[in-house]
């Protein structure tokens, strides 16, 4: 993960700066291995929540693989995945927002209310 090695080149005829510019690149380069790896184990996990249809459904399913390729295949792709992803991150936080100060009856309502 870490590159020692380069480190370890670094002369102390280095300026301050290019030291600060190889700090940062190599700690943006572990962040982005860190979140990667952290992804990967996160979708390999089974799912915690199951939804049961309760009227005859058909389903349209994409695995990670196809996923991907279709972000790599275009920007659209990328701004509609980003799109979502934010949009499940919305709903996430209000659903957390509910759970901290609304009692159990009042959640229940709004759910009545907004889901008829």
């Amino acid at each position: 993960m870490f590159e020692w090695v380069e480190i370890a080149r670094m002369s102390s005829d280095q300026t301050k700066a290019e030291t600060l510019k190889f700090l940062k690149e190599l700690k943006e380069r572990v962040l982005e291995e860190k979140i990667e790896e952290t992804v990967k184990e996160h979708i390999e996990e089974k799912a915690e929540e199951n939804i049961q249809a309760l009227a005859d459904t058909k389903l349209q399913i994409l695995n990670k693989k196809a996923l991907e390729k279709l972000y790599e295949s275009g920007y659209n792709w990328q701004e509609t995945g980003r799109k979502l992803t934010e949009l499940e991150f919305v709903n996430l936080h209000k659903r957390m927002v509910s759970f901290q100060k609304l009692s159990g009856s009042q959640r229940y309502e709004e759910l009545y209310e907004n889901h008829q």
